[in-house]
């Protein structure tokens, strides 16, 4: 991990750091499978969001490659509900989702204003 800001290791905020192509932003979320950050991908430049997995969200003895073909398989979903899964790439000993950035009121907000 590259690490500008003097975070990013497992367990700290991510805001201002790089992980590998990708320039971290606020985080916008957080729940039990982890914790997602607004980014910049620098190299097709847009905004994605990218969800740092938690390791303990995985099933007991869930391996890396599992988690992987489960992105494998949300990746091939297609709907307008859903958020598209871009990418996902390891990076030290974190697992991390790449996935389109849909702007506009998260859930909780939502569930507030009824």
């Amino acid at each position: 991990m590259n690490d500008k800001a003097g975070v990013g290791v497992a367990g700290k905020g991510l805001e201002g750091s790089t992980i590998g192509r990708f320039t971290m932003g606020a985080r916008i979320g957080r729940g039990g499978m982890g914790e997602v950050y607004r980014a910049w991908d620098t190299q097709l430049q847009r905004t994605v969001a990218i969800k740092r997995v938690n390791p303990d969200a995985a099933r007991p003895g869930m391996s890396r490659n599992e988690l992987l073909r489960e992105a494998q398989r949300a990746s091939a979903l297609n709907h307008s509900r859903i958020a598209t899964v871009h990418d996902v790439f390891p990076d030290a000993d974190e697992l991390f989702l790449v996935m389109e950035y849909v702007e506009g009121e998260t859930l909780v907000d939502r569930l507030k204003s009824r």
